[in-house]
């Protein structure tokens, strides 16, 4: 795979966003494949390259056929697909989208775009646009000679490899394009930080990924009414209200701040669209004005530190869950805490009693019946609910 690093390398010279998308996919060289593809591994997906129709390749073309796979990936072809009726057209109209954010030279000879057929397309329109359009054109009564040729021809299908993930339930559409998502959050935060500029096909998207979805709970009214006795005192110098003891001294301001323990389940059961849940309701629970202190645990603490309004773009942990090493911290440093919010699936039994209040944030996809749980619980809906 050297010759792929080298050629990633020129890639992140060029489009950088792209170039760490790459280094974050798995990637091997396979003779399944006449020519190269992306196929299914386990809830992650392989780039697989023919070896041998690699070596052909001059290292502009090379370029262009791991953007070409790699853009596949970006817009959901994959698991989209199987919304469509006809598998041929929509690889078409798939190509036919996903070439028009490829450079000329590095396309290959034959390779599909907008004028490939006879027939009026919109640039930058999606894959949906290209489907209907070449659909609409196949079913008149003067169909592009050249379409109705590749989609009716007993040739096989250009994406072999994709039939892996037409036959997906739901839920394991939903783990891919988790996995998909947590590739371009990690991409885009290294190129923000390295003040780079994300592609503009993508930037509405990873918009969305980044963006502080409203809270499930309204942590302001909880904090005020359910907690407000217990609070950290915090005094600031202040010049606004002048010392009455000491002319011309500054005053004292007191300012009372909760204390607010946050434990997210980062074990395996939890996705990272859960995760996403997480950082949310941490975050507007920051806004409430609190202080934050966080903890990663699966069956064990794993990180510990103190959250100031800024994302980590990782996590520790990803093993089984038990909620009891947290629950027996939550206690052993009470008198340090307001109260201990749990974010979590909630897959795992109440052994250890927490000796002051706390709230169980439970995760969209989460268990429902969690009676068991002591204290308050508040359950993030489904987006279809």
């Amino acid at each position: 795979m050297s010759d792929i690093g080298r050629i990633g390398k020129q890639l992140m010279i060029t489009e950088p966003f792209y170039g760490f998308f790459l280094l974050n996919l798995n990637k091997q060289f396979s003779d399944s494949l006449p020519t190269a593809g992306v196929g299914k591994q386990g809830i992650n997906q392989m780039l697989y390259v023919n070896p041998d129709f690699w070596a052909k390749l001059s290292d502009n073309h090379k370029i262009g056929l791991l953007k070409h796979e790699l853009l596949h990936i970006v817009m959901f072809h994959l698991t989209m697909r199987h919304n469509y009726m006809d598998k041929k057209l929509f690889n078409i109209a798939a190509d036919i989208e996903i070439n028009q954010y490829i450079k000329d030279e590095w396309l290959p000879e034959g390779a599909l775009t907008l004028t490939t057929y006879d027939i009026p397309l919109e640039p930058k329109a999606g894959t949906n646009y290209y489907y209907q359009e070449l659909l609409k054109n196949l079913n008149s009564s003067d169909p592009d000679p050249l379409l109705k040729q590749m989609t009716s021809s007993g040739a096989g299908d250009m994406h072999e490899s994709w039939k892996e993930f037409d036959n997906l339930s739901d839920a394991e559409k939903k783990l891919v394009q988790n996995q998909v998502d947590h590739i371009l959050k990690e991409a885009a935060t290294t190129i923000n930080k390295s003040r780079g500029t994300i592609p503009g096909e993508l930037k509405a998207k990873i918009d969305e990924l980044f963006a502080v979805k409203e809270a499930v709970f309204n942590w302001k009214a909880y904090l005020r009414r359910k907690i407000g006795n217990s609070q950290e005192i915090y005094t600031k110098k202040s010049r606004r209200k002048p010392s009455k003891r000491f002319v011309d001294a500054a005053g004292i301001k007191v300012k009372q701040k909760h204390h607010i323990l946050f434990a997210k389940d980062t074990s395996g059961s939890v996705s990272n669209a859960e995760l996403m849940e997480a950082e949310s309701e941490l975050h507007h629970i920051y806004k409430a004005g609190t202080r934050l202190t966080v903890i990663e645990c699966d069956t064990k603490i794993n990180d510990i530190y103190e959250y100031k309004g800024k994302y980590k773009d990782y996590v520790t942990g990803r093993g089984g869950t038990n909620f009891d090493p947290v629950i027996e911290y939550y206690n052993k440093h009470k008198s340090k805490f307001t109260t201990l919010v749990f974010f979590t699936d909630g897959y795992a039994p109440i052994n250890v009693k927490p000796n002051k209040p706390m709230i169980w944030i439970i995760s969209s996809n989460g268990k429902t019946d969690t009676e068991e749980f002591p204290g308050y619980k508040i359950k993030i809906p489904k987006n279809n609910e």
